[in-house]
């Protein structure tokens, strides 16, 4: 019978995230899940079931926004901070590899999390035997309408930025403001 486990570990800037694991008693491999966005690892559980039945070790990682990692839903400030989740979350893996005869050891990546992986792994992490992707999110499959390619420069705005019409606030509760810089490259004229 496979054991689970789970905890939580800390993230650079100190946000909470979150892990779970389920481990046969003589895994030949270990694989880390990194789920896609707006997910979480509980919706892995019958694949880490699946995979334990077959002697597979399993880690699977909440990366922050997502599932029981702390942090504002599905909102991330900057694509570094979840290369840096995956690289805090990597060194479990490896551990649960060498604590079971330092079996190989892969990261499956579904969708946004297989864009992460794929990224992370060109900085060549100790002890990647491979990657398993399932859906990379590389490209939309559609063409976005034309006001929301052109919204492209949201990312210079804040993220709390609201598209929708708001009632006013009262101005004791407005937040300072931060103006929006549009890149010179989409600039006109």
């Amino acid at each position: 019978m496979a054991r689970s486990d789970e905890g939580f570990f800390s993230a650079k800037d100190n946000t909470r995230l979150f892990w779970r694991s389920l481990m046969p008693e003589k895994p030949k491999a270990i694989l880390g899940i990194v789920h896609g966005y707006g997910d979480h690892s509980g919706r892995y559980l019958h694949v880490m079931q699946a995979l334990a039945d077959q002697n597979l070790g399993t880690l699977a990682l909440d990366y922050r926004g997502h599932g029981k990692a702390d942090g504002r839903r599905a909102d991330v400030l900057h694509w570094p901070d979840y290369l840096g989740d995956l690289e805090l979350f990597w060194p479990r893996v490896r551990e649960a590899a060498a604590s079971n005869g330092n079996v190989p050891t892969f990261l499956f990546a579904h969708s946004h999390g297989a864009l992460m992986a794929t990224h992370w792994a060109f900085r060549r992490p100790e002890g990647l035997a491979g990657l398993l992707l399932s859906a990379p999110f590389y490209q939309l499959a559609l063409q976005a309408p034309p006001l929301k390619q052109a919204l492209r420069v949201l990312p210079e705005c804040p993220p709390q930025v609201s598209l929708r019409r708001q009632p006013p606030r009262r101005p004791q509760s407005v937040a300072p403001h931060r103006p929006c810089r549009v890149p010179r490259r989409l600039r006109r004229g």
